[in-house]
């Protein structure tokens, strides 16, 4: 499961960083809002993608994503989005610090991490 761990933190947080804001609204994150997704967003194809899923947790919608997933590791994948908002004037250094933290869990390479 590592390498689809890795392969999907890559693209989560490379979007994520590309995107540089959260994705959400006054009640909350949400999965898509516009052209903006949350990091487990990313990971959703666009004929997966139903508005019924906004507000469930990522391992309840984990069969959505293609591929082998990992139930835990995409809850705290979307953690690290999630939270990060409670800090708006720095959201990418936030969750750049929490993604951090979730690659040295899950042992992932963090290279993503260092782009601009």
């Amino acid at each position: 499961m590592s390498d689809q761990n890795q392969h999907h933190f890559d693209t989560a947080c490379a979007a994520l960083i590309r995107q540089g804001v959260p994705s959400g609204s006054p009640s909350g994150c949400l999965y898509r809002d516009g052209d903006r997704r949350c990091a487990v967003g990313w990971l959703i194809p666009d004929e997966n993608y139903d508005p019924s899923i906004e507000g469930e947790p990522a391992d309840q919608i984990d069969h959505l994503i293609p591929g082998p997933t990992d139930a835990v590791f995409l809850e705290r994948l979307q953690k690290c989005h999630d939270n990060a908002p409670n800090y708006p004037s720095s959201f990418i250094s936030e969750f750049k610090r929490r993604a951090r933290q979730l690659a040295e869990i899950f042992d992932l390479n963090k290279e993503v991490l260092d782009a601009d």
